[in-house]
């Protein structure tokens, strides 16, 4: 199983106007287009949105298909919001994060507010977590060809939003084209 040692981080505003898009399309997905709308335009997170994104927040009645997609967006959120040092503590990708504290804390700080807050951990912090999250999802899709129990009580989706985040704040990748391989 490869070991990640080296990275090279995407840059601290980066990562925050990644984490405002995010929460826009989830916020969207879990409470509706209308609050979506008032997330847009509060967080000013239109110009971050990636393509597949914008085509999600244009829909008034968004494919049945695509709201659980980007709802999950929430762990993908929670692990930008650890590494811009917003959250203390990342966990274990064996549950749904705390979706309650994250609309909070977004709320609350507003985009102006999560820049300033905004303290991207740095690789030494970020590196060991990337390569838990790369073994635990390894685990779990391992599990799944032998049609085993997911070993730990790792939440397979979880930790595929985890690991799709941390390869791209770790990575070159556009954001709709993450790659998570195990």
């Amino acid at each position: 199983m490869k070991e990640i040692t080296n990275v090279v981080l995407r840059r601290q505003d980066e990562v925050v106007d990644r984490a405002l898009a995010l929460f826009t399309v989830a916020g969207k997905a879990v409470a509706g287009s209308a609050i979506g709308s008032v997330l847009l335009e509060r967080m000013g997170s239109e110009p971050f949105l990636t393509p597949v994104e914008s085509s999600f927040m244009a829909v008034q009645e968004p494919a049945p298909e695509s709201v659980p997609y980007f709802s999950w967006r929430y762990e993908c959120l929670h692990v930008l919001l650890w590494a811009l040092g917003i959250i203390d503590h990342v966990g274990q990708p064996s549950g749904i994060c705390d979706v309650a504290h994250i609309d909070r804390t977004m709320l609350e700080l507003g985009a102006e507010g999560l820049r300033k807050q905004a303290a991207l951990r740095p690789p030494s912090e970020i590196v060991p977590v990337l390569n838990r999250v790369y073994r635990a999802h390894w685990t779990v899709r391992d599990a799944q060809i032998f049609r085993k129990p997911s070993p730990g009580g790792i939440d397979a989706e979880v930790v595929y939003e985890w690991h799709y985040a941390l390869n791209w704040l770790a990575g070159d990748m556009d954001w709709d084209f993450v790659q998570t391989d195990t």
